[in-house]
């Protein structure tokens, strides 16, 4: 039988959490490493609905990509949503578990996930970190975003079609001007909005990614640079399906019976209002 520890030792194999930002809280949020896993649940964000879908799979653990805790606790009342979700989670011996920026700058990534979803090829990292421990004793270029081609260029308008289509998007978000025809795109899941002048060098047509602040909007305008802004849960779930298919293929390999579950219910917290 597979135990917690199994399953975080598959994730450590490409997504160390010594690669976690500083200010970052990647990692065990609650639960015990030594606890029987049968089946694992895997979302965006730890919230209560999600905790309850996971207990109506008889998940034992729940992988998040948002950690549950950002900041040390101050006092745990069972008023709260969070001493809420602690209480629950306790009571059904159900473990959670974040990969948040550790996943965020792995190759094989959040921002990768989007890159294949749009079947870009020559993947590169957009922004390159300082190397962080070897791998498996060997050193792997990490960092936040990718840029990828497509082997013939399209118009933009067959672009917007495609990534609505292709990231199940009901409207997105563009700054600057849009390019007439699209080959080279930039792209960075969460709030990469900081990046956009890094995309703009890089020779991409465009770029995508989340939460784009005013002023790097507007800085998209001054470059005549197209962004496009699809949502902070849209940019980062396929990297969560993406990981739920890692895992369940390394537990096969190893000969683990555990049941890795997506939750197909999960929204994003934004909707749009017509």
């Amino acid at each position: 039988m597979a135990l917690v520890q199994d399953i975080i030792n598959i994730i450590e194999e490409f997504a160390p959490s010594a690669w976690a930002e500083k200010w970052d809280n990647a990692g065990l949020q609650i639960g015990s490493l030594r606890q029987p896993v049968s089946a694992v649940f895997i979302a965006v964000d730890p919230t209560a609905s999600v905790l309850e879908r996971a207990i109506k799979a008889n998940a034992q653990l729940i992988i998040t990509h948002h950690p549950l805790f950002f900041h040390p606790l101050r006092q745990l009342s069972l008023e709260t949503s969070t001493g809420k979700i602690i209480t629950r989670a306790i009571i059904k011996n159900i473990s959670i578990y974040s990969a948040h920026t550790n996943l965020d700058m792995a190759p094989n990534g959040v921002s990768t996930a989007l890159i294949e979803r749009l079947a870009l090829k020559d993947i590169q990292i957009l922004k390159e970190e300082k190397t962080p421990p070897p791998l498996h004793n060997k050193p792997v270029p990490i960092g936040y975003g990718c840029i990828g081609t497509f082997k013939t260029p399209i118009t933009f308008k067959q672009f917007i079609t495609k990534i609505k289509t292709d990231l199940q998007l009901q409207y997105l978000q563009m700054a600057g001007k849009a390019p007439a025809r699209v080959r080279k795109v930039a792209v960075c899941g969460g709030s990469g909005s900081q990046f956009i002048e890094k995309a703009h060098k890089s020779g991409a047509n465009l770029y995508i990614t989340a939460e784009l602040k005013h002023s790097h909007a507007r800085m998209a305008e001054e470059l005549n640079f197209c962004a496009l802004d699809i949502g902070h849960f849209h940019s980062e779930k396929f990297g969560m399906m993406a990981l739920a298919r890692l895992i369940r293929k390394r537990l096969e390999k190893q000969g683990l019976k555990v049941d890795v579950i997506e939750d197909r219910r999960e929204k994003s917290p934004l909707q749009l209002i017509k």
